[in-house]
């Protein structure tokens, strides 16, 4: 039994027993009545009572199914909610929101907005929000929110809460967040395509006009200015035939209306013939919704070329036999070949056929034998400088046109009569690399011939680039060959030279040997012998300080290796050269913290300190400047200069000491540097020797290598890098 049933029966027995207290009086059953119309009244308004109530639990469930189903809304909104107050701080956000940057919900409350964008917009947001704030309406800010430092682009929109019943709310900002970026990169994306668009239709060779449906300009390609020898910004936004007047009722104007009014592709050829204009034109038309995209080119030529079908065939035909001659006859044969062909087909007399040689020069092989026997010229030559290109031929090179002249031509006095010429320039990437000439034809030259012998020298440019490439490295092999049997020969005589001087020193050996023997056993009395002998003692002695020398300039020199500390070998060096020089050169020297460790012999290191300061010594400008010694390690990444010898040297280690010597005196001229270390080379009086020569020989020997740095009048560095030793060495 449910309980609005037990509420009715109580009222209902309640009810009963105020009837029986009733005094039973006359008027007993009015009041009886007055009783039974109470209690029906109170059941009345008690069933409306119940009805209410059951409408109110109705109400409330509806409510609460509504107030869920909001929030699930809310929250799982494909666009994310946030709450803002008047200064830009979340109070509070949604779902889909706090999954757009993968955060905690309860962190953004009391953040400032402005903190979930990326820097660079920050700015936006806050300068925009006042208005924003102010009257949302129609407005929206495109900004970019920042989630695990990466950007994506969103669309702000908002409307304003000024509910004055809800305080809590007032002046409140329900801000919509709507990812858009993927819409932005499709924008982009379709910015790019139209851009590329735009790019192929500036770069195709076809013109191509868009217009609107009233035939208005709204595209206008490269090719259409040059074909129509209009400028872009003349006719953009115009109508077409504003534009080009003299095209209007033409049968431009004609199929363009139709194919707008039908909305059908039309393809059609005209012939053009105003001013300014006189040629065939081939048209595409393509209706589309907003108006009409043509594409259109000139075929004037080709039109002429279907006119005259036989002059095709010729084209085709002579280009095909010349390739052939290019890939069948001998190097030597072909240029005469492709002449006698020529000849033929124009029904030529004279002629010939050239190509520009590397200097510039026009070389005319084909200058046959009865030429060179009816031409009264004394110094004949094939080879035509470029300060000397005359005439019809001069003039078509020097201007990369093809020209004719059947009158009016003047040969040189001694040359053959001329009645009639053409000349065609053979270019090849706007370059001019040959020429055909062809003269004295019976009727004279027509356009068709010259047209076709332009077809058939665009046709062998490309071939006889070829060719002339081949012709080029050939050269250039042939100069490598020399330069490499120069090399050899070179080789051989360093080698020649080596073996000489190592059987020179051994004879020099033997020689000292007998001399210091003669002078032990001459008597002590016989002094004039003895001095005699001791001349030539010395004598032999720098005979073979020479031999030693060009042991060294050709690497040959060895000696005695030991391990050793640069900078204290090159402190004891540099003693006994202040010693020998008396002080005159003042040398400023510069220790490394950590000294380089070589394994050379010593002296080699004496002689290459001696030389080099020797060398910078003399080219200083007073005494009082000083020449700079420093010693340091280096990495085989750190050696660059302009310079280097010897100039195929390749590191081999993997650390190098460095010997510095640095002058401030006269310099060396930039074409004077690479002869440095040729033998007896000087730019001095004095100097004139083997210095630099052998110091590059002994470098040589450790594998090492000489950079030079030199300016005219502001002196030189020198520096030699040797292999440092490492235990590994050993």
């Amino acid at each position: 039994m449910g309980p609005q049933k037990v509420k009715s029966d109580s009222l209902r027995e309640r009810a009963e027993e105020l009837v029986k207290q009733l005094p039973s009086t006359g008027s007993s059953l009015a009041a009886h009545n007055d009783l039974l119309q109470v209690v029906h009244e109170l059941h009345v308004h008690q069933i409306e009572l119940e009805l209410q109530n059951d409408e109110l639990q109705r109400a409330h469930k509806d409510l609460e199914q509504s107030r869920e189903d909001y929030m699930r809304l809310y929250h799982e909104a494909p666009v994310g909610y946030v709450v803002l107050d008047q200064s830009g701080i979340t109070r509070k956000v949604n779902k889909t929101f706090t999954e757009m940057l993968g955060g905690d919900p309860r962190s953004m409350s009391g953040t400032p907005f402005a903190d979930f964008l990326v820097p660079e917009d920050r700015p936006i947001f806050r300068a925009r929000l006042k208005a924003f704030y102010k009257n949302p309406t129609n407005k929206q800010i495109d900004v970019r929110l920042s989630r695990f430092d990466n950007a994506f682009h969103v669309t702000l929109r908002a409307i304003v809460d000024d509910d004055s019943h809800s305080p809590d709310r007032h002046n409140e900002l329900l801000v919509t967040v709507t990812d858009i970026n993927e819409r932005y990169e499709y924008q982009v994306a379709l910015e790019e395509k139209r851009r590329e668009l735009e790019e192929i239709l500036s770069s195709i060779s076809d013109g191509f006009i868009a217009l609107d449906t009233e035939l208005n300009v709204q595209y206008f390609n490269n090719a259409a200015e040059q074909l129509l020898g209009a400028k872009r910004e003349e006719v953009l936004n115009l109508n077409l035939f504003d534009a080009f007047p003299a095209a209007r009722g033409s049968e431009f104007e004609v199929q363009y209306r139709h194919a707008l009014k039908t909305q059908e592709v039309k393809h059609f050829e005209t012939f053009f013939n105003a001013a300014g204009f006189n040629d065939w034109y081939e048209v595409a038309a393509y209706p589309y919704n907003d108006g009409l995209s043509v594409f259109f080119r000139i075929i004037t030529e080709r039109k002429e070329m279907e006119r005259s079908l036989d002059e095709s065939r010729r084209a085709l035909s002579l280009y095909n036999n010349i390739a052939t001659i290019f890939l069948t006859s001998k190097r030597e044969q072909i240029f005469n070949d492709v002449l006698d062909l020529l000849l033929e087909t124009f029904s030529s007399a004279l002629g010939y056929v050239g190509y520009i040689n590397s200097d510039g020069d026009l070389v005319c092989p084909t200058m046959t034998s009865h030429i060179w026997e009816k031409c009264r010229i004394p110094d004949k030559n094939i080879i035509f400088p470029r300060e000397s290109w005359g005439g019809l031929w001069g003039r078509s090179l020097s201007e990369k046109k093809s020209l004719i002249a059947n009158e009016n031509l003047k040969a040189p006095m001694g040359h053959l009569r001329l009645d009639n010429a053409m000349a065609v320039p053979i270019i090849n990437q706007n370059k001019v690399i040959g020429q055909f000439v062809l003269a004295n034809k019976e009727e004279g030259y027509t356009k068709q011939d010259l047209a076709l012998l332009e077809k058939a020298a665009n046709q062998t440019a490309s071939i006889l680039q070829t060719l002339l490439d081949k012709i080029e490295q050939q050269k250039l092999q042939d100069r490598l060959d020399r330069v490499n049997r120069e090399l050899h020969k070179v080789e051989s005589l360093n080698r020649m030279a080596g073996a000489i001087a190592h059987n020179y020193n051994n004879l020099l050996t033997i020689v000292i040997a007998g001399v210091e023997m003669a002078i032990e056993n001459l008597p002590e009395d016989d002094q004039r012998a003895r001095r005699s002998l001791n001349y030539a003692l010395d004598a032999a002695n720098k005979g073979g300080d020479i031999g030693s020398m060009l042991l060294m300039y050709l690497g040959q020199s060895k000696g005695k290796e030991v391990i050793t500390d640069l900078m204290q070998l090159s402190k004891d060096i540099l003693n006994t050269f202040d010693n020998k020089k008396n002080g005159a050169v003042r040398v400023v020297f510069n220790p490394p913290e950590n000294s380089p460790v070589i394994c050379v012999d010593p002296q080699h290191i004496e002689k290459i300190l001696s030389n080099l300061l020797t060398n910078a010594a003399e080219s200083q400008k007073t005494d009082q400047d000083p020449v700079n010694l420093s010693i340091y390690s280096a990495s085989p990444g750190s050696i660059r200069a302009n310079h280097i010898f010897p100039m195929d040297w390749k590191p081999l280690n993997e650390g190098y000491a460095c010997i510095e010597v640095r002058d401030k005196g006269c310099g060396i001229a930039p074409g004077n540097i690479e002869k440095l270390f040729d033998p007896y080379y000087s730019e001095k009086f004095t100097g004139r020797g083997m210095g630099l020569a052998i110091v590059q020989g002994i470098v040589q020997i450790y594998n090492g290598v000489i950079t030079v740095n030199s300016k005219e009048n502001h002196g030189s560095t020198f520096r030699v890098y040797l292999p440092t030793f490492t235990e590994y060495d050993s």
